[in-house]
This record gives C-alpha cells, structure tokens and sequence, in this order.
C-alpha cells in the first residue's frame, strides 16, 4: 500500500537518518542551529538540525462505553473495515449492522469533530451493502460531517440503502446474544455494534511542548502562531507543525499540511540572512527581580538570575514582541530602538 511504499523510500533515502524506538530527552540551540539530545538504543545522541517539524500525530480515541472491549460483537470503523475485508459476513450471520457517531467526541470532555469519522463510515457502510445487497444498516447520529466532495459518499450510501437516523441523544445499546438498541419507540436488533470514533491528544503533548518550550491549546494539541496568516509555524522560530498533533484532520488533509510545512520550512532554511528586530533588553538597577516579565513571556525565553535577581533574556530566541515590556512594573526591560525618548520624538516628528 501507500504507507509501505513510503516507508520503503524512507529506508532507502541516502540522506534520510531514521532513529526508531527513540525519544526527545532536550532542544538547545537558536532557529537554524538547533541541536536535539534523544535516547537511542540505550545512549544519547546529539543531532544538530537547522529545523524542526512537529508531525507526531493523535491518539485513537479508546472507548470504555457500549461494551466495546467486553462484548465481540461491539467493533471500532477500523475493526469493522477489516473484518469486511476478510470475511463474507453472510457466512458468519451478520445481517443487520447498527453504527453510532461521534462515540467520545462532540461533548464535554472532546468538544471537537475529527473530520475522518463520518467519511469512514460512509465508506464502509457502502463496502458493507457492496458485499451484503440484502444486508440492512443503520447509523445513528446526531448529523453527518460530510462537506466538500464528500458528500457524494453520503448520497451514495443513501442510494445503496443505508439508513441514517438523527438523533439528539445517541442510543444506549442493550447488550445480550444479540444487541438491542432503542429508538423512538422501536427496538432495533443487530448482530454488530460499530462505533465511530475521532482522535485526542497524545498523552506525550505536555512533555514534550515543555521540551521545546511551545504552547498547547486548551484541548492538549499544539498551538500554531497564528491560525489565519502562520498556521503551519509555532510560536517558536523554526519549529513548524503537521497533522494530528495540531488537530483531527483527515489523511488527504495532513499530507496538504506536512508538504506546506516543508515548503514553509524550505523557504525557512534558504534565508541567508533574516531582517533585525527589536530585542528585549533589561536595565538591571531598575528591575525588582518581581519575575512578572517572565511569566508574561509567550517564548519562554525570560529567566531570572538567581545570582544577581533579576531578570535575562535569552537573545537570540527572542522574538521582539513586547509582552515583557508593556507587563514590567519598574519600566525595566525594553525594546531596542522603542525606547520611550525614542517613541516620543517619532510622535513629535509626526505632529510637526
């Protein structure tokens, strides 16, 4: 398949180094030298890159409700997709099949829509009535997520004669030799349960945005610059995102992603040289050492002198935007060339 194909270009890729089973220990460094410490095969390595691209992806969603896990007959999309693959579900009695929606997603704990699930289920249920004419199956869901072109696999799994059921609440299903699910005053028997379920954040997330010193958003993805005019750019110069660790996307969606995240890192990598902007700097017998300037920080590039206590900056990492300077009580730290004697005589300059 597609995957294998290229793992395989990977493997063979003379310039490509793969480092398996490995895990992210530190990043030092400043944008275009940055050198990250990983453990590999019981040692330490330093690799020195000029950019990082953050494309570690989501987790699966793992349902504890419906009987998934306890009950065989209770199956994720994927399952239910493979066993379509590898079976005649005719010979094994399976006749009427029921799909719920949107299982651990869309609520108070993951508030988001993953995108994939609905297109999946399109697919299979079609694959489903493709093998299985006289087979009947039902989705129960609160509405289907299908824009762009997908809606031609909805309007298809119509004419096939899948039925969709909207629902306010999704059913709980009543499970024994066959599961029973209730719905305004009928019963449907099944004999499968598929759930359809969309992706969260990897419990890794937090580790590692700690070691690359970038923010998550409230959900526990990864958090761009900006989503409109930097959304493939964190925060931190010279580390971009893809995929599933900014958020559910689907397959066709993340390969769009990843090849604007090469090509933003292409042009990253090409500049010889970048235009100066203003530094923060700190008038060390005005600072209180009060650390607000470093809590204020976006970049996380502020630190206090234990020594000395009062505030650093970390210059080459710092990005100029003033946050540091607007929150200092004392008017300590700065901003090159945005000093008050300088903002005002630009101000007098322009009323003359």
């Amino acid at each position: 398949g597609l995957l294998e194909e290229k793992l395989k270009e990977i493997e063979e890729g003379e310039s490509i180094r793969v480092y398996l089973n490995s895990r992210v220990l530190s990043v030092d460094g400043t944008p275009g030298d940055f050198k990250v410490k990983v453990a590999y095969q019981s040692e330490e390595k330093v690799i020195e890159v000029g950019a990082i691209l953050l494309a570690i992806g989501g987790k699966t969603y793992e349902p504890k409700e419906y009987g998934y896990g306890s009950n065989p007959k209770v199956l994720l999309q994927r399952e239910f997709e493979e066993l379509l693959l590898s079976e005649d579900l005719r010979d094994k009695g399976i006749r009427r099949v029921g799909v719920i929606q949107c299982v651990g997603s869309r609520n108070e704990v993951h508030p988001w829509c993953s995108r994939f699930c609905c297109e999946e289920a399109l697919k299979n249920a079609i694959l489903f009535k493709d093998k299985n004419p006289e087979g009947e199956i039902f989705v129960f869901h609160r509405d289907i997520n299908a824009y762009g072109l997908k809606e031609l696999l909805y309007l298809k799994a119509r004419e096939k004669g899948v039925i969709f059921l909207r629902c306010d609440q999704l059913p709980m299903p009543e499970l024994s030799d066959r599961i029973r699910i209730p719905f305004e005053g009928e019963s449907f028997e099944l004999d499968l349960l598929v759930l359809s379920v969309g992706e969260v954040p990897r419990e890794d997330n937090y580790e590692l945005s700690r070691i690359l010193g970038l923010q998550l958003t409230g959900e526990g993805f990864f958090k761009e610059a900006e989503p409109k005019f930097r959304p493939l750019e964190t925060l931190k110069e010279g580390i971009f995102l893809a995929g599933g660790c900014h958020s559910p996307r689907t397959f066709e969606e993340a390969q769009i992603q990843a090849l604007g995240a090469v090509q933003a890192i292409l042009g990253f990598l090409s500049k010889e040289s970048s235009l100066p902007r203003p530094i923060s700097f700190v008038q060390e017998r005005r600072c209180s050492g009060c650390g607000l300037c470093v809590e204020a920080c976006p970049y996380g590039v502020r630190f206090l002198d234990d020594e000395e206590k009062v505030a650093r900056v970390k210059a080459p990492l710092c990005q100029g935007c003033g946050v540091c300077a607007s929150i200092c009580p004392n008017g300590a730290t700065k901003l090159e060339d945005f000093e008050e004697r300088q903002v005002i005589g630009g101000v007098e300059l322009l009323l003359r």
